[in-house]
């Protein structure tokens, strides 16, 4: 403050000096120049010499007083220049803040340093608020393909995407799921505004629950605030072309869609009606029946040795099965894994049914299984002899006294008449041990 006092009361005295009407005056820098240095030249005579001259020059100066150079806010220069007319002169005084001029300082009367050139809408850069190249804000408006901000700074009055345009765009609307609630998609959306501003985007489907969005846009069907989405969909009377609905979601809600009804047959929980874990029930796949391994299945499994025998099956596999013990097998023998017959036991092992049925055929012939009958009289068939068993469709022809099964059955049985029922062979079964035993005796007899 006190070196604005300071250059007032210089002032002053500057006017004082200087306010009488000169008969000359000159100026060196011809005018009021802040960058050039300058002296006035001043006379009370129309045509001075030399000596009836008086001069005073443009000097700098700051807070303390007259300097010969300075810088920032408060270096000031002063600016001394004729004015007036021939025979009525005076010298004018001036002085500025070289900084508020643009410059950086003050140095042997005249400001120096680099004046920033003032923005303006004719400088050919953007700057100042325009929207391009001097137009827009605080300029004129911009031409189409120019670009803009709002309607405001294109000529055509039509702001679309940043660029201005002469073309109207056509509103549209697009939902993608087509209020389909159990899918989310974006609805996607282009308006005009009430300022004739183009606006596009996309409506975004959520979860609700009750009245706020759900955490992790997910709530669930028991939800006691109540769990909905959040549906967009196209409505051509709503100004932007589109609204939003609340859809209450009966299994609840997930990632901006309701869940299907089926959503949890795979969350690995039984829940909800379900008969086992995410199987069974009204929605999910049926469960898998639960398989009871035995050793009636047909399937090697438990600890069978083969296929329903061995292991808790018992001593149960045949020849020719695997085994891992003796236990596994009927002959109680099990060599390299695999059960084989026990050729050192002469008990022939004869099923009672069977047996029962041999005793009584043989009884015809005064055979029985525990003695040999007298040979050589044993004579079981004369030679050339047959009959027929109708029951299994087998013919037996009498060959070296010993009846031998034909599988021509029709050709010796069809036109015959039905042989008498003890002389029917019972079962295949029987007749093999027959010629079994007929076979022994004829060993015997020779």
């Amino acid at each position: 403050m006190r070196w604005r006092v300071l250059f007032v009361l210089v002032l002053i005295i500057s006017l004082c000096q200087t306010a009488s009407a000169y008969l000359y005056c000159a100026d060196s820098d011809d005018g009021v120049i802040y960058d050039v240095p300058g002296k006035v030249y001043y006379s009370f005579l129309s045509v001075p010499q030399e000596h009836e001259v008086d001069t005073i020059s443009d000097y700098c100066a700051d807070e303390t007083g007259e300097t010969l150079s300075c810088e920032g806010d408060n270096c000031v220069i002063w600016e001394y220049s004729c004015t007036g007319e021939e025979n009525d002169w005076e010298v004018q005084t001036d002085w500025k803040i070289c900084t508020d001029l643009g410059y950086s300082g003050c140095s042997d009367g005249a400001c120096y340093g680099t004046a920033p050139v003032p923005e303006s809408c004719s400088d050919e850069t953007q700057n100042q608020d325009e929207t391009d190249i001097d137009c827009g804000g605080v300029c004129d408006n911009c031409d189409v393909g120019e670009g803009c901000n709002s309607a405001t700074d294109c000529t055509t009055n039509i702001c679309d995407s940043n660029i201005c345009t002469e073309v109207l765009l056509d509103p549209y609307c697009l939902d993608e799921d087509d209020f389909d609630t159990f899918v989310s998609a974006d609805l996607k959306y282009g308006y005009y505004n009430e300022d004739n501003e183009w606006n596009e985007g996309k409506g975004i489907e959520n979860c609700i629950e009750g009245d706020l969005p759900a955490e992790d846009d997910k709530c669930d069907y028991d939800s006691e605030e109540g769990c909905y989405v959040f549906e967009a969909y196209c409505n051509e009377s709503d100004p932007w072309g589109f609204s939003y609905v609340e859809v209450l979601c009966e299994y609840g809600c997930e990632d901006g869609a309701c869940r299907e009804a089926d959503f949890h047959c795979n969350n690995s929980v039984q829940d909800f009606d379900e008969d086992g874990e995410d199987c069974g029930g009204a929605y999910c796949e049926l469960c898998e029946p639960i398989v009871v391994e035995t050793c009636y299945d047909e399937e090697m499994n438990q600890d069978e040795s083969d296929v329903d025998c061995g292991g808790v099956c018992g001593a149960t596999c045949v020849e020719g099965q695997d085994c891992v013990t003796s236990a596994d097998c009927e002959s109680s023998i099990c060599e390299d894994g695999v059960c084989v017959a026990n050729v050192d036991d002469p008990t022939i092992e004869i099923d009672e049914e069977i047996q029962e049925a041999l005793e009584i055929t043989l009884d015809d012939y005064d055979i029985s299984i525990d003695e040999c009958p007298p040979c050589p009289e044993c004579v079981f068939c004369e030679e050339g002899e047959w009959k027929c068993n109708p029951t299994l469709q087998y013919a037996f022809i009498c060959v070296d006294n010993q009846w031998i099964q034909q599988d021509n059955y029709t050709e010796y049985c069809t036109c015959q008449e039905e042989p008498a029922e003890e002389e029917v062979v019972e079962t295949n079964a029987l007749n093999s041990l027959k010629s079994f035993f007929i076979g022994l005796f004829s060993s015997n007899e020779e």
